[in-house]
């Protein structure tokens, strides 16, 4: 299925004319942070690490960013989109190593003998793309159910929403006045989550304690909006409206010293210091817990200008760093790191001590970055070079978690 290439977007809000998006190695640098991040935060536990599940939110918003500007970028070559393409781009990229985790899950279920009843559900809902519903029937981890899978949640969240986007998106694109209704909706939509999250500080609910679930880090309502797809939709399309500020303003902020880069400049630092802070302070002080916490929240806001400042400044300080061959491999390898991490970290029993525990992340990181370069060698790979023959490179966005995809 191809949008129709008969007639050009109206010169609106939306830009299909900008400069083609290229390669930027500093963003799989920030895809490396991120996943580590995430990874740390599974290895260790919410008790020491719990601002590390803000790297998914990375994950939503790079991905957003990318898609977007890969869709429009072409529009404007060939003067329509194969959603065709499209999804069969997504399908080489996602589902060699996805199925592959499921297929040696279900073999280890067999033989070994699975102990919960909802293995198999489990199994179906991750392979469907669907395992926030699974956890909507059978409920969250616990010592005698655990969720080896339980991770693949957010990659549920993002196939959903580009069910929806990509069709939107090229609808929005025929009229100014679609264009501004898309922009219009997708701000609102995203505006209208974070004030739901921001609504348990109001009305005095703790999004993260429910005692019936006490001990899982986060209750049932916290669980149902932190995870579900339509309520997660928020960070990708704050990515999606970057993508659309970038191509309609080109550079954004201007020549370097100029009063509207130096705004951007703040930004970007106050939205980078709220994400360390985040990272840092979540679940010692209040304000960062997640993910109803006002330090939380801007430190969602903060992801977009700290993306954006490392696009426009792909040669300076911390791009420079986030570029750097160490950071580039593992964001490359980010899909694969975040699949197999989790299966490694539910397979070794978790010590008490501290000092053990750290000795343990440290040890399945580095195992996690042999599996996934196993994985990218192995199983990826072989499927990249199918879809760059066949469609060109064309710099796919990476999946939550993965996020390069």
């Amino acid at each position: 299925m191809t949008a129709a290439p008969d007639t050009a977007a109206p010169a609106g809000p939306i830009r299909v004319d900008a400069a083609p998006l290229h390669y930027e190695p500093a963003l799989d640098g920030i895809r490396a942070v991120a996943v580590l991040a995430v990874m740390v935060f599974h290895f260790l536990g919410a008790e020491y690490f719990a601002g590390g599940l803000i790297g998914v939110d990375v994950f939503f918003v790079l991905s957003g960013f990318l898609i977007t500007n890969l869709l429009l970028d072409e529009r404007n070559r060939t003067g329509g989109v194969s959603l065709r393409g499209f999804y069969h781009r997504r399908v080489l990229r996602l589902f060699p190593a996805m199925y592959t985790l499921l297929a040696l899950v279900a073999v280890a279920a067999i033989f070994i003998g699975a102990e919960y009843p909802s293995v198999w559900a489990e199994l179906g809902a991750a392979a469907l793309y669907s395992y926030q519903i699974f956890i909507g029937f059978f409920g969250f981890a616990t010592e005698d159910s655990p969720r080896v899978l339980f991770h693949l949640w957010s990659l549920s969240v993002e196939e959903w929403f580009y069910f929806f986007w990509p069709f939107l998106l090229l609808l929005g694109l025929r009229t100014i006045r679609r264009q501004r209704a898309l922009i219009v909706a997708a701000s609102l939509w995203a505006a209208f989550w974070v004030a739901v999250r921001l609504s348990g500080e109001v009305v005095g609910v703790n999004w993260t304690v429910d005692d019936a679930f006490k001990g899982t880090g986060v209750s049932y309502a916290g669980e149902v909006l932190y995870r579900f797809s339509a309520m997660r939709f928020d960070q990708l399309l704050v990515g999606c409206l970057l993508a659309l500020v970038v191509r309609r303003y080109a550079m954004v902020a201007g020549a370097a010293g100029t009063p509207r880069r130096r705004w951007l400049d703040a930004a970007a630092a106050i939205g980078a210091l709220l994400l360390v802070a985040e990272l840092l302070l979540a679940g010692r002080v209040g304000l960062f817990d997640p993910f109803g916490s006002v330090g939380f929240n801007l430190a969602l806001a903060g992801i977009p200008f700290a993306v954006l400042w490392i696009h426009l400044n792909p040669q300076v300080g911390p791009a420079r760093w986030l570029a750097l061959p160490l950071a580039v491999w593992i964001g490359k390898r980010a899909y694969g790191l975040y699949l197999w991490h989790e299966v490694l970290n539910v397979l070794v029993p978790k010590p008490g001590g501290k000092a053990v525990l750290l000795v343990r992340t440290a040890v399945l990181i580095v195992a996690s970055m042999g599996v996934a370069e196993l994985s990218w060698r192995f199983i990826e790979s072989p499927f990249l070079r199918r879809k760059t023959a066949r469609y060109g490179d064309r710099h796919e966005a990476a999946p939550a978690g993965a996020p390069r995809t």
